[in-house]
């Protein structure tokens, strides 16, 4: 396992499909804008079979911040999951838990969520490689299993709701780890027992109770909609939760639309309009229908 990032970076591991574009176009661009080593970035980029103009269109953003990267795509399946319980009618979130295979080659990995800004170096988590000898999984962690959407499920398995928890956002993988402990088909058989609210994050939040590796919490700072705005620097924001500033009517809802935005303007998606027609009609929205009702009550509320 290489212990110096500087020398030898850790490849950037993403899942997509079409509903999130707007948000990986953001998470691609500040990732490699910030990308602390002369070394070219390594990226791979799992999708829901993206079609070639919007593949293009990613890769032109990765050229705008000016930074060494190299691009690796690939259409995935992630139809294995259908037995479990979705995300918004998605289920490409638990392409995570197949890494492992997908990156046979790749000792280690940083798994990105596609809902991110990335305003620090990737780079620095190459501090806790060493660490992460002993461990499969590193994650922040902000809070407990007690107010996890799954705690009813904790309580049941007989497991302390005082236990931490993590968002599993931004990852540190330990691959080599994964493969010879099988804990990928752990985590798969685990979401598919259970009705686990937070879908694979959840599954992971179990598997790996008390056994992953505690990163800073700069590494993966939570914002939701109703979040008050923070500034970004030196910091991965994560928009947790929904609607996102890239959703139907994301300026309005979302208290960090305009963040987003400075940066969707420096991309080759600059075009990308929030309330567009085609924004309107992806399937996501349907399935963000009582969100939009929570959002609009704190509106009221305010």
């Amino acid at each position: 396992m290489p212990l110096n990032m500087e020398d030898s970076p850790l490849p950037i591991a993403l899942f997509a499909d079409e509903n999130i574009l707007a948000g990986l176009h953001v998470t691609l661009y500040s990732a490699l804008a910030n990308w602390g080593s002369a070394s070219p970035m390594e990226i791979h980029l799992f999708h829901d079979h993206l079609d070639p103009a919007d593949l293009f269109f990613l890769e032109e953003t990765l050229q705008h911040t000016g930074k060494p990267f190299t691009f690796h795509e690939r259409g995935v399946s992630v139809d294995q999951f259908k037995n479990c319980k979705s995300l918004h009618a998605n289920w490409m979130t638990y392409g995570r838990l197949l890494l492992p295979e997908l990156m046979p080659e790749s000792p280690c990995v940083i798994y990105l969520d596609s809902d991110l800004i990335v305003n620090l170096s990737l780079t620095a988590l190459g501090g806790f490689l060493p660490a992460l000898r002993d461990f499969a999984l590193g994650a922040v962690s902000l809070t407990t299993f007690e107010w996890s959407l799954d705690c009813a499920l904790c309580r049941e398995l007989g497991l302390d709701p005082a236990a931490k928890s993590f968002n599993a956002g931004v990852l540190l993988l330990n691959l080599e780890k994964w493969r010879s402990e099988h804990l990928t088909e752990k985590c798969v058989s685990f979401a598919g027992k259970h009705a686990l609210q937070t879908v694979d994050q959840g599954a992971l939040n179990f598997v790996f109770y008390n056994a992953f590796l505690q990163l800073p919490g700069r590494f993966n700072v939570e914002l939701y909609a109703s979040s008050a705005p923070v500034s970004p620097e030196g910091k991965i924001c994560h928009f947790v939760g929904s609607p996102k500033p890239f959703d139907f009517l994301g300026n309005l809802f979302s208290n960090h639309y305009k963040m987003f935005r400075s940066v969707m303007n420096r991309t080759a998606y600059s075009h990308w309009r929030v309330n567009s027609m085609r924004q309107a009609l992806r399937r996501r929205n349907l399935a963000l229908l009582k969100s939009y009702g929570k959002a609009l009550k704190e509106k009221f509320r305010k």
